[in-house]
């Protein structure tokens, strides 16, 4: 039964509704499990480029809700596969949904009959919270209602946060969530009646993570290969023997080459039996860089697919707006600062800035970074005891390029603490550090959009 009862006007035969008969379907399916195990807890989430997995406990049995992020990855599935390693992605999409959603006790899952909408519905600690999720044509809005005895807050992904009466939370419905962005009036093509299925899904993308894999040991392999050809240098001892006397020889060469005698009288037979073993190492060499020359070979057709490849892992994204009075970009007198998630950033763009952050902003917990090998400024982020981690410093990377004036697309970092850095007397705006890590990102062109933190 939906939760949505209110009809909708002028809206399409249900029946012709694929997309939107196929999510109400997968809901009532879901919802037989929920109503047998009374209840759900959100215990993991996790995501793909292409779709958000909620890990949901039910007594007895573990299941995977699928929400599609978009494009042609749209609706909602449920199964009990989790999403594999090589596709696991991390953006603000995801720390959001770890942030609201996580631990949130499911009580229930609906959907609307009048549009392609999901709504969950649980608790989370004090709080009740309903989460919403409108596919509209092949874009993803999504939205967070959360109640306690006092006080309603609503956040819509395309207008942010903001409070409401607790009366009007309470009886907040879902034509009214989503007015605005046509609900209950979007008309559905044949490209848009389409409904992802994880299963389908999982089986186009793991012949992606084989060729992955297939390329990590073909590129061992021939580091494998290289090394051995190595050892054919020393054929080069062996080969001095050829134009000597042999009669009394009983060993020639020496190591991997090295030939014996034994049993063999005169130079003749000895030469004969010196160069037929000459003659089959080198074989064995010439067959070794055929091997090399075709992995390379196979390895540059994979280089020629990158492109390809990108375009089906790069993520999607839902509507956001872009708060812009978040993203604060202060170019001061003495350094640039800005703001990422809650960590204040301050970067110096010449020596004596450099040295101005390090001794009046940093402390020893928090992260210095910078391009190794490269002229840059540096800087500091204050991670409040946290350790950034990849999808960090690709931001972070790609904002200390582009506000130093540089242009790279892949960036080496060098970062560590602000405890592990020494200045270099004599040296302004120069540091000896320890206990570094290094890591290559590659640049980001939304880095500006990634400032924008959710509060």
């Amino acid at each position: 039964m939906s939760w949505y009862s209110r009809k909708c006007p002028d809206k399409m035969d249900f029946a012709m509704n694929q997309s939107l008969n196929n999510l109400v379907l997968k809901v009532e399916k879901f919802s037989t499990i929920l109503v047998d195990k009374g209840f759900g807890q959100i215990q993991q989430v996790t995501s793909s480029p292409h779709v958000m997995c909620f890990q949901c406990r039910v007594p007895g049995k573990t299941v995977y809700l699928y929400i599609g992020r978009g494009v042609v990855y749209q609706g909602f599935d449920f199964g009990t596969n989790k999403v594999p390693a090589f596709l696991r992605t991390q953006d603000k999409f995801l720390q959001f949904a770890r942030k609201n959603w996580r631990g949130m006790q499911l009580i229930k899952i609906s959907s609307s009959d009048c549009d392609r909408v999901l709504c969950l519905e649980g608790k989370m600690g004090p709080y009740q919270q309903k989460a919403f999720f409108f596919w509209r044509g092949r874009d993803l809005f999504f939205a967070n209602l959360r109640l306690d005895n006092q006080k309603a807050e609503l956040f819509t992904s395309w207008e942010g946060k903001r409070n409401l009466d607790l009366n009007l939370g309470l009886e907040l419905e879902i034509s009214t969530i989503f007015s605005e962005l046509g609900y209950g009036t979007v008309e559905f093509g044949q490209q848009k009646s389409k409904d992802f299925n994880f299963s389908e899904y999982l089986e186009e993308f793991d012949s992606i993570g084989a060729s992955a894999s297939k390329k990590t040991k073909d590129q061992k392999t021939i580091e494998k290969m290289t090394e051995e050809l190595k050892r054919f240098d020393d054929l080069a001892v062996i080969e001095k023997f050829k134009e000597t006397p042999l009669e009394d020889l009983k060993v020639a060469g020496e190591g991997r080459f090295k030939v014996s005698f034994r049993g063999l009288e005169g130079h003749y037979k000895k030469r004969e039996y010196l160069f037929d073993k000459i003659k089959g190492w080198r074989k064995s060499k010439a067959r070794l860089e055929e091997r090399i020359a075709s992995l390379n070979l196979r390895l540059e057709g994979s280089k020629n697919s990158k492109k390809e490849l990108d375009r089906k892992f790069k993520t999607v994204q839902p509507i956001w707006k872009v708060e812009k009075n978040k993203v604060q970009i202060k170019k001061k007198s003495d350094h640039i600062e800005f703001t990422y998630k809650d960590w204040r950033c301050f970067l110096g763009r010449n020596a004596h800035e450099n040295d101005f952050i390090r001794k009046e902003k940093a402390k020893k917990d928090d992260w210095w970074l910078h391009l190794e090998g490269m002229k840059s400024g540096h800087l500091i982020v204050k991670t409040e005891g946290k350790t950034p981690d990849q999808s960090d410093l690709v931001t972070l990377g790609s904002a200390l390029v582009e506000l130093c004036g540089q242009e790279y697309s892949d960036i080496p970092l060098v970062f560590t603490q602000v405890k592990n850095l020494k200045g270099v007397k004599g040296v302004p705006g120069s540091v000896t550090f320890k206990k570094e890590k290094h890591l290559k990102v590659i640049y980001d062109q939304e880095w500006r959009q990634n400032l924008t933190f959710i509060e």
